[in-house]
């Protein structure tokens, strides 16, 4: 599986001008069942994804709930609106040069079934990449 590329330049003629919270409630059924199909959707250039407050609007349109990060007593990553549900990355300066390896986000095990990632600015000092892949078939593949 391979995360499936959803670009809103290539729809543009599909969604219009402000709308895009509308299309995401009306495709909602076909978007869930490519997120089975393909693990994961890269989401790219919706101007609803933007703020945390249209990414919120965006993931309530899929009618998925937010969910406290699994992670959020270690302190690694601020939460950065509780209502939105953003967390900030692993953003800090002793932090730098780490990297985190190949782990499961445990979307399915202490939260919610699916997990939701956005950003709003990129790596300011390089870097930043971020993978996703399937873990479990990375190990029966070994």
């Amino acid at each position: 599986t391979a995360p499936l590329v959803v670009d809103a330049l290539e729809l543009k003629e599909k969604i219009p001008s402000g709308q895009e919270k509308a299309y995401f409630a009306k495709q909602r059924e076909s978007i869930m069942k490519q997120l089975q199909d393909h693990g994961a959707i890269l989401f790219r250039n919706f101007d609803l994804m933007k703020d945390s407050e249209g990414f919120r609007e965006f993931y309530e349109s899929l009618q998925l709930n937010p969910c406290l990060d699994p992670i959020h007593t270690s302190g690694l990553r601020e939460m950065v609106g509780k209502k939105d549900a953003v967390y900030e990355a692993v953003n800090k300066p002793s932090l730098a040069q780490h990297f985190v390896g190949l782990h499961n986000e445990s979307t399915f095990v202490k939260t919610a079934t699916y997990g939701a990632f956005v950003c709003f600015k990129p790596a300011s000092e390089g870097g930043g990449e971020f993978l996703i892949s399937d873990g479990a078939k990375i190990i029966n593949d070994m």
